[in-house]
């Protein structure tokens, strides 16, 4: 996803509802959630849109601004996590924090596998947007449960 993609925002839009908490394999759950393109370019902050928008197209404050946002939605990510984990039954949270831990070992596989990726400064660009993504979306799924 592109920059000029992530910073347009439009409505967000949420599937499921909370009776996805219940569900035996949180991996299928998550691998079937694909949010739209406006419902991950919506959940970035303004500060990040302010950010890229006065970065001035330079690569160093781009990953700067990226940077900050990723620190933001990690905050959002675990606290979704907390809620969720005080609310399941210890069955549930060991089937969670499963899923958490597999995902954390291959959230930035295709991210280093990006076919855009062909070297360069904007391959830095194209990479950090891929993980702010794939952060983001595991942040929407965990807020659905």
């Amino acid at each position: 996803m592109h920059w000029a993609k992530l910073v347009g925002a439009a409505a967000l839009v949420m599937i499921g509802s909370g009776a996805a908490a219940q569900s035996v394999n949180y991996d299928t759950a998550y691998a079937r959630f694909h949010p739209s393109e406006t419902a991950l370019e919506r959940a970035l902050s303004p500060a990040f849109r302010q950010c890229i928008g006065s970065s001035g197209g330079v690569t160093v404050t781009m990953r700067d601004c990226a940077a900050a946002e990723y620190a933001r939605i990690d905050l959002r990510l675990n606290a979704n996590d907390r809620r969720i984990m005080r609310r399941l039954p210890q069955a549930g949270q060991q089937r969670l924090r499963a899923s958490q831990r597999l995902w954390l070992s291959n959230r930035w596989h295709h991210c280093d596998n990006d076919p855009q990726l062909e070297g360069g400064t904007m391959d830095l660009i194209i990479r950090d947007s891929c993980t702010l993504t794939e952060l983001t979306r595991r942040t929407l799924w965990l807020g659905q449960l």
